[in-house]
């Protein structure tokens, strides 16, 4: 690809930074996300703590030499995403009625804070939430900075006495060694309104290990940085029938405009990341689960 000496892989800089932020820019307004973005950093004008791994820390930092602009704000937008989606969940199944939430893999406990912060501006009431997640280091942040974390694989979820209304979950799915077991034990015991994930969006489905793929052997593979199953809509909503669900509700966010000028900003994208990222909901179907002899 004429763009490949412009990349540096698995890197938070690449020398076309200023593009990639133009796409990202000018995709939020055709999605009308714009707005929302600005409110996010009002409510949190510093995710450098997004992460538990140092680089991706460092790339928030605006206080480190690592410190990339382009980065802090694809991952601000991104939030955009997440959170425009869950608003408009939470107005079509909440309405104004207290709710407990659980954000499961959440790593900073950021996501809550955003939504505590719109909860006047956009008529909607928390009761309780909280933050699940297998990594010591996060709960302790979380734990730290006033949120209500708890320690715990996503997997076991159901060891967890949590009566949530609504479970949230950004980007974790694909981090799962066995998406199947976890979507299958949460259909058990659901959440009483609306369960959402959000993954990255690709139109064709790979295993990732990327970091096997880049023979990177120097390093640990920490859970937060490897993605195991990164699979397109149409398999993500197979493998939720299978397990016992129906999506009721999806929203796809691209990193880029679409329209038909730019679509050559798709093949960059899909180099650089991902073209964007796919959003569902999820309610109780035993359909096919109950065919399957297997569990």
């Amino acid at each position: 690809m004429f763009f490949d000496k412009y990349f540096e892989i698995h890197d938070a800089k690449s020398k076309i930074d200023w593009l990639l932020q133009w796409s990202l820019s000018s995709a939020l307004k055709q999605q009308k996300m714009d707005k929302l973005f600005q409110e996010l950093c009002e409510a949190i004008p510093d995710i450098s703590n997004q992460y538990s791994n140092p680089d991706g820390m460092n790339c928030m930092d605006i206080k480190s030499p690592d410190y990339a602009p382009f980065y802090a704000y694809k991952i601000r937008a991104q939030h955009s995403f997440q959170i425009f989606f869950t608003l408009k969940m939470i107005q079509k199944y909440c309405g104004n009625i207290p709710f407990t939430l659980i954000d499961v893999g959440d790593s900073s406990g950021n996501h809550i804070k955003y939504l505590q912060h719109l909860q006047k501006a956009h008529s909607f009431s928390i009761k309780d939430a909280y933050s699940v997640n297998l990594d010591p280091i996060a709960i302790e942040k979380i734990n730290k900075n006033g949120g209500r974390g708890i320690l715990q694989r996503a997997e076991l979820l159901n060891e967890i006495n949590i009566n949530a209304d609504v479970m949230l979950s950004f980007e974790m799915l694909e981090h799962l060694s066995s998406p199947v077991e976890f979507l299958h034990q949460l259909s058990k015991n659901p959440p009483s309104k609306f369960t959402l994930f959000t993954v990255p969006y690709l139109r064709k489905s790979r295993v990732g290990l990327h970091h096997v793929r880049l023979n990177i052997d120097d390093m640990t593979a920490d859970p937060e940085d490897v993605h195991i199953f990164e699979l397109n809509p149409e398999d993500w909503k197979l493998l939720a029938m299978h397990c016992g669900w129906e999506v009721t509700d999806e929203l796809i966010y691209r990193q880029y405009p679409d329209h038909f000028m730019y679509r050559w900003l798709r093949p960059l994208w899909e180099k650089y990341e991902y073209i964007g990222f796919y959003g569902f909901t999820l309610k109780p179907n035993d359909k096919f689960n109950k065919l399957y002899s297997g569990w």
